[in-house]
């Protein structure tokens, strides 16, 4: 545009002088000399460069307009896709709030009124369904085949779905009655099995080692063994700290290890003259924290067991918590102010591990048969445990038969 300009008011100058010149002419020769000046000012060098720079600057504001034109079509793209973007995703979330309302209504019947499940699947299979009825409805061969298949899936789907919540409310319900199950058990290893002592030994240990070295190798074996299952660390946990206690000259009733599942939070139960401890042992992996819960459980069901005690001989309740790892800080203020005595980091060391029966004469190893149920109110007897083999057998007791191949 300056250019432009510029271009002008040369003319215009260099007109001036011309048009006084040629003031007393006629138009005719007015017009010749006009030819004649325009031909000047084209072959004028100065007037060349001024052309051709305008030129130039034109060109570069026609290349900088369609670069302007293209960022804007893009930004204005870019601004429809994020709004798209923001609209589904605001959409997706007011969705996934009005099923979880939904499920949640669903699920407070589903437990007295089991066909409401199936009403769940059909909401969140809702979509597939569709699908299929309107390949279905189709005239299309290929669209009608699509169809029924995609019919046949979605109903597989709906039958797993209904499984699945069935199962998922059940799972839920067991863990609001039993909080830390799911930390601490393993359910495929609730039911004792029994390992083969050859599982322990070589076929050359076992011809050539007298029965004394074969049953103390197998102890240190199992002992040494990391493939434990988390109900028999757990367990042996418990065992620990009943065995450290009975040193102290207290009796020891293992009610985790007897009732299992029905332990109602009581691992340990210990008696003294004038109180009753109630004991619960965590033995999970350090990086784990022991939340509140488990500490309102433990309070709760030591409470449970005042309550249970007759009022002419009720005894005053202590509970324990003992722990390998460590409490958050919200537990341990709870701790103090329910009362809860704790010890944290406590490590499962060497222990008398051999149940001997000194009725029968007959000593149990951690992998033989009824080793886990020995020693409760189950099986009443004077027991006594040891730490090596040799120990057991100079109080004359020999190991369970069952435990041969």
């Amino acid at each position: 545009m300056l250019a432009y300009c510029v271009i002008i008011t040369l003319l215009f100058i260099l007109s001036l002088p011309l048009s006084k010149k040629t003031s007393s002419l006629s138009q005719n020769d007015n017009r010749k000399e006009l030819e004649e000046n325009r031909k000047l000012i084209s072959e004028n060098a100065e007037y060349k460069t001024w052309m051709k720079y305008y030129k130039d600057e034109n060109q570069k504001l026609k290349s900088e307009n369609a670069d302007l034109q293209c960022r804007w079509k893009t930004r204005i793209m870019e601004i429809e896709k994020d709004y798209k973007n923001k609209i589904e995703k605001e959409m997706n979330a007011f969705k996934k709030d009005t099923y979880k309302n939904y499920e949640l209504f669903l699920r407070e019947k589903s437990e007295s009124y089991p066909y409401l499940i199936n009403k769940i699947a059909d909401f969140l299979c809702s979509e597939g369904f569709e699908d299929a009825d309107f390949h279905i409805s189709s005239s299309n061969n290929k669209k009608l085949e699509r169809g029924l298949k995609l019919l046949d899936y979605t109903t597989k789907i709906k039958d797993l779905t209904k499984e699945n919540l069935a199962l998922k409310y059940q799972i839920e319900d067991l863990i609001s009655l039993y909080p830390d199950i799911e930390n601490d058990i393993t359910f495929d290893n609730i039911v004792e099995t029994q390992t083969e002592d050859t599982n322990y030994l070589s076929k050359e240990e076992w011809n050539t080692l007298s029965d004394t070295e074969k049953n103390q190798l197998i102890l240190d074996r199992y002992i040494e063994n990391n493939k434990k299952s988390n109900w028999e660390i757990g367990s042996l946990f418990e065992l620990y700290i009943g065995s450290v206690i009975e040193a102290r000259g207290h009796s020891v009733e293992y009610f985790g290890i007897e009732k299992k599942l029905e332990d109602l939070g009581r691992d340990l139960v210990v008696k003294t003259k004038n109180e009753i401890y109630i004991i619960q042992c965590k033995y999970w992996n350090k990086h784990k924290v022991i939340r509140e819960k488990h500490l309102c459980q433990l309070f709760g069901t030591a409470t449970s067991y005042m309550m249970e005690q007759p009022d002419n001989d009720r005894k005053k309740i202590i509970p324990v918590f003992v722990c390998h790892n460590e409490l958050s800080e919200t537990a341990k203020k709870m701790a103090n102010y329910l009362g809860i005595k704790i010890y944290e980091n406590v490590e499962l060391r060497p222990f008398p591990m051999i149940k001997c029966n000194l009725d029968t004469f007959i000593y149990h190893l951690p992998v033989d048969d009824n080793y886990w149920t020995m020693m409760t109110e189950k099986t009443k007897g004077k027991f006594k445990k040891v730490m090596t083999v040799r120990e057991a057998e100079e109080l004359g007791c020999r190991r369970a038969f069952k435990h041969r191949p």
